[in-house]
């Protein structure tokens, strides 16, 4: 009778189980893809814990994962070859797609479908055991849909996901997405100024035959301002030797002219006027000089607000790969893991996995 109540006990407890179990969402059973379709499962990456902490929904503390259910999406992962000859760069790019929404014929928000790639042979080729599965609905049961929706995601590649190269046009710089902006203006300024210093050099060596010029006029007329003082200094030594002796000669009784100081004088007047010209001229070649000065520093001042802004010109070029180079790794079904956890007396999906945008 004891061993009786026993076996009645358990296969009550066994039928409470098996009741809890068909009460979860979803079917034991994987809905079969259309056919040609591929298919992975996407493994729990959380486990029930840390998918609680992630989630948006507030779960009560005693709640626990009740199962874990598969939902169907359309996954994709390309790997794509730019080949910017112009530019001399190439790049390879891997791109992964998980799509919750088809507009109608095949039309996909691609931009908004982005996640980070994942690792392919990472992926199970099979379904956990004692899980649960969503129904296969529209459109991926499909498989014109699903053709469709791939065709449409090879036109978006080409179409609207070019690489985007780093571009001065005017240095005939560029880069790709392995240099950062920081790192391609370094390399713009670096250029600009080598072609700014070499302008620099040309202006400067043009001014310099100017400079060489003036300098030799100031020289000249330097040593003819010394000339003329010193002529002047012996005019008026002269002049004073006249009068003397225009004056003793009066006092001796002797007469003498006084044409011949008179004369002396007049060349002394002379040799005066040839000192200021030459004051004139010394004061006028300094100002030249000083204004070709300036002349020469705001044209320097110029250049370099020129190539300044050269090197800042900056832009990105779009380059669309060639169709050719658009290698789609996986296009299908990829089934993506849920914890069911029951909040007042209803279950609640919560991701097992992260994908990130």
């Amino acid at each position: 009778g004891q061993a009786a109540a026993s076996v009645t006990a358990a296969a009550a407890v066994e039928m409470k189980v098996d009741q809890e179990v068909e009460a979860l969402p979803g079917t034991r059973t994987k809905p079969p893809v259309p056919r040609g379709i591929d298919e992975l499962f996407i493994p729990p990456m959380l486990d029930p814990e840390e998918a609680f902490e992630e989630s948006a929904r507030r779960i009560p503390l005693d709640a626990h994962a009740a199962g874990l259910l598969y939902r169907p999406s359309i996954f994709a992962q390309v790997n794509i070859l730019y080949n910017a000859r112009k530019y001399d760069i190439q790049h390879e790019r891997e791109i992964a797609f998980l799509v919750h929404e088809v507009r109608s014929r095949g039309g996909v928000d691609w931009e908004a479908s982005i996640i980070d790639p994942l690792d392919l042979e990472r992926m199970d080729q099979e379904p956990h055991d004692t899980v649960r599965f969503a129904a296969v609905e529209k459109p991926l049961n499909d498989k014109t849909v699903l053709t469709d929706v791939s065709g449409d995601l090879r036109d978006w590649i080409y179409r609207d996901a070019p690489l985007l190269v780093k571009a001065n046009e005017e240095l005939d710089i560029y880069a790709g997405p392995t240099v950062d902006l920081e790192t391609f203006q370094a390399q713009c300024d670096d250029a600009a100024d080598k072609r700014l210093q070499a302008e620099i050099d040309l202006l400067e060596e043009k001014y310099e035959r100017k400079f060489d010029s003036l300098e030799t006029k100031l020289d000249r007329e330097e040593r003819e301002l010394a000339e003329d003082r010193a002529d002047v200094e012996r005019r008026k030594q002269e002049e004073y030797t006249s009068y003397a002796e225009t004056v003793l000669s009066f006092f001796k009784g002797r007469r003498r002219s006084l044409s011949s100081a008179m004369s002396k004088r007049g060349r002394r007047s002379k040799a005066e006027e040839d000192v200021e010209e030459s004051i004139e001229e010394i004061a006028d070649l300094k100002e030249e000089i000083a204004e070709l000065k300036v002349e020469l520093e705001q044209e320097i001042d110029e250049l370099e607000e020129k190539w300044m802004d050269i090197a800042d010109d900056i832009e990105e070029v779009p380059v669309a790969p060639y169709k050719k180079d658009i290698d789609i790794d996986f296009f299908g079904v990829a089934w993506l893991p849920y914890y069911l956890v029951l909040v007042d007396d209803r279950f609640v999906e919560i991701a097992a996995f992260e994908v990130g945008e």
